[in-house]
């Protein structure tokens, strides 16, 4: 099996894909395991949890941002009270992005990009719907991108100021 990748369509939608009613909890962890945590998400994201009745897949997004394509995260959206942290979140720091606006929560033993408070970003993109988060699938217990679609998305690379570190030493 390949992963199957989409092309974002040129109207703007959401980044989300749509609550189908059929949902499934997934655990989480980073490379270390210091911090574990879990997700409820709808619909399902793997290709061998679709049913006949709820054929629909979460779809993953590749962010095409200065931080996310340096990373290569793959990204869903859950909404931000379906994420619970189970273990380490003291160990938890944050890097902000994106003029130190946008916290990316990050594990401070293995660097591990978790997800992020997407609120903000969301607001800026126009969206106005639920309160929802970016979590990293990639922290997937199991993670198997070979049975996940993704979908890229580039408008959060065009929005604002060229990625800059400035001069170099």
């Amino acid at each position: 099996m390949t992963t199957t990748v989409e092309k974002a369509p040129t109207a703007q939608k959401t980044p989300w894909t749509p609550p189908n009613g059929n949902w499934k909890t997934y655990d989480l962890h980073c490379h270390c395991g210091t911090i574990r945590y879990r997700m409820k998400l709808s619909p399902h994201l793997y290709e061998d949890e679709v049913t006949p009745e709820h054929p629909e897949r979460c779809v993953a997004i590749n962010c095409y941002c200065s931080y996310c394509a340096r990373n290569g995260q793959w990204t869903v959206h859950p909404l931000f009270g379906n994420v619970e942290w189970t273990k380490g979140l003291d160990h938890r720091g944050e890097y902000r992005i994106g003029e130190n606006k946008y916290p990316y929560g990050v594990c401070r033993k293995c660097c591990c990009f978790l997800g992020t408070d997407s609120r903000e970003l969301i607001k800026k993109l126009g969206f106005q719907e639920e309160v929802r988060c970016s979590i990293n699938v990639r922290m997937l217990k199991n993670f198997d991108q070979d049975k996940m679609s993704v979908r890229d998305a580039r408008a959060m690379r065009d929005i604002g100021a060229p990625y800059t570190v400035g001069d170099e030493q």
